[in-house]
């Protein structure tokens, strides 16, 4: 309830929306990576060293991890699929036997198929959350703002309190 509460705080925010959708995209990459990949980590290490809202990043890491679990047999079905297709592997074969192939793991079906689902969805889903962030604060905001049960929430001693708290 907390992490969804400064979601909303974040949304409503005058943060960027930019650094919002970053986080979020973050989010959906480490979410649809294997844990022995090395692009995870990779991924994870970028997320602490750029500017980007950690309770964002990880409030949509389990909300995205709960949305890809079911997706896995599908990327392992699509990630055979390359490593037994003869002319993708003739592209893949040299770079997963590569040091930076082992690495990222490109030579199991679900990290190769999951490292090239996080390349082609990953500006999609940055986009989308970008757009998503300024239909909100452009045509929603005003409306949830003039709300009476916000305008009580916002009254309440309760609410207000949680204000000096954070």
């Amino acid at each position: 309830m907390t992490a969804l509460l400064k979601l909303f705080k974040l949304i409503n925010s005058e943060d960027s929306p930019k650094q919002i959708s970053v986080a979020i995209m973050l989010a959906f990459i480490v979410a649809l990576l294997p844990l022995f990949s090395g692009a995870k980590w990779l991924v994870l290490l970028a997320v602490f060293l750029l500017r980007i809202h950690l309770s964002t990043f990880f409030l949509f890491l389990a909300l995205f991890g709960l949305l890809v679990y079911p997706a896995d047999p599908s990327l392992n079905q699509l990630g055979f699929w390359l490593l037994s297709d003869e002319t993708t592997l003739s592209i893949i074969k040299p770079i997963a036997l590569s040091s930076v192939g082992e690495f990222l793991a490109l030579n199991n079906t679900l990290a190769l198929a999951a490292l090239l689902s996080a390349i082609v969805l990953s500006y999609p889903v940055y986009r989308l959350a970008l757009l998503l962030i300024a239909r909100y604060r452009i045509h929603l905001l005003p409306i949830v703002q003039k709300m009476q049960v916000v305008q009580m929430l916002k009254a309440s001693r309760v609410y207000q309190l949680y204000e000096k708290i954070n």
